[in-house]
């Protein structure tokens, strides 16, 4: 749907004002929202559908993906032994083994999930109600079984070999599908989260499902709006009056229990229906190191839509890519100010390092004075907290959770 949002155009200056909106509660039911907050990002893939099981199956059978070239450890010859090598002598390194292999040990005791999906795998046929993005569709966009098969063969295997073998439909690649695969040597395994934290996704007939949907839509629709504008928008105000009315709506709500434009989208956290959608960390201007960063951003120009028809649709679900619509650069550089901005955050910043913006946070917050987060308050303990030598009392220390 195309939007005059001229008024926002020429807007190239940050929002720094920090408006309050309605407050409200957390969601009371389970869906994306508790889903998001109980749980990171990181244990997404656990939750979805067909790929709770099969994640945890892959896990389970780790040890057999000794055809993946990139962990040898995995090999018949790697050392069992968890004694100290005799060679090692270095005080330093001796006490990195002991706090290493403590780490792991603790870990180790804590089972892993029980997942469960929602059913739909099963319950449908045609794997309808299945993400199969990529891979070959009929005419109708339901997908072909062999080709699901091999899918789920490799998830379930997490042989490299088995991935290879995947059939895709078109010229574009899976998106890294073996990276939930992976081991993270930080904190637990990712097999060792799930439900009851992560419930299964809703299942495709369900009402729950049909309003999450309903609120993408609407995202989508309203991605050109500035979120300054939400408030007196009349798409926004259209959006909130029909998720407010949805049962099955577990987003916030204010006091009356209506969702107004100024609720619309945001999350469960504590404070998330307070001050403006953007953070103030990614309007600010600071600098890294000796180099200035403005925070302003390369977006793209509005009104550009994809996928709206059937054809368009198929094309890409089938992996391949559409003819004629392309994402457009703005010329003019601008700070973060609505959902297509927002989109194109993270293709722009898929690259960079994880510290580089945890260093600008922590610039910001020490040039406001504000202190860090006393290790004693914290959740959850560190690896450096737990190490030998002391840590730095700067406020970079708030942003080293231990997921």
């Amino acid at each position: 749907m195309a939007r005059d949002i001229s008024s926002n155009q020429n807007s190239t200056q940050p929002e720094l004002t920090a408006k309050t909106c309605e407050s409200a509660g957390a969601p009371k039911s389970p869906g994306r929202r508790r889903f998001i907050a109980g749980l990171g990002a990181a244990t997404a893939a656990i939750s979805t559908g067909v790929l709770a099981p099969l994640v945890a199956a892959s896990s389970a059978n780790a040890r057999e993906t000794s055809n993946l070239p990139t962990q040898p450890v995995f090999s018949s010859s790697a050392p069992s032994s968890t004694a100290l090598p005799a060679s090692v002598t270095k005080r330093r390194v001796i006490e990195a083994f002991k706090l290493r292999l403590s780490e792991a040990t603790q870990d180790a005791h804590v089972p892993p999930a029980v997942n469960v999906d929602n059913g739909d795998t099963a319950l449908y046929a045609d794997k309808g109600g299945t993400y199969t993005k990529g891979l070959p569709h009929d005419s109708f966009g339901r997908v072909d079984l062999k080709a699901f098969a091999t899918f789920t063969n490799a998830l379930n295997s997490g042989k490299f070999s088995d991935f290879e073998k995947i059939i895709t439909g078109g010229t574009r690649t899976l998106n890294g599908p073996q990276s939930g695969l992976a081991f993270d040597l930080e904190a637990l395994d990712s097999a060792q989260f799930g439900q009851p934290q992560v419930p299964p996704a809703p299942t495709t007939a369900s009402d729950q499902n049909a309003t999450e949907l309903l609120e993408h839509y609407w995202a989508s629709l309203l991605r050109d709006v500035a979120f300054t504008d939400y408030g007196s928008d009349p798409l926004a105000a259209q959006a909130a009056v029909e998720l407010g009315v949805q049962p099955t709506y577990f987003g916030p709500r204010n006091n009356s229990g209506d969702v107004t434009p100024n609720l619309l989208f945001r999350g469960a956290f504590p404070g998330e229906t307070l001050g403006p959608y953007i953070s103030q960390f990614f309007i600010t201007p600071t600098e890294l190191g000796a180099q200035p960063l403005s925070q302003q951003m390369v977006s793209y120009l509005p009104n550009i839509d994809y996928m709206a028809n059937f054809a368009d649709w198929l094309t890409v679900q089938n992996g391949d890519v559409t003819a004629g619509l392309h994402n457009q650069i703005d010329p003019q550089l601008r700070y973060r100010r609505n959902g297509r901005d927002l989109r194109r955050l993270p293709t722009s910043t898929c690259f960079t390092r994880p510290t580089s913006r945890r260093s600008s946070c922590s610039t910001q917050l020490a040039r406001r004075q504000i202190p860090a987060i006393p290790m004693s308050a914290r959740r959850r303990k560190t690896a450096s907290a737990r190490s030998v030598g002391p840590i730095s009392p700067g406020p970079s220390a708030k942003w080293r959770p231990r997921l």
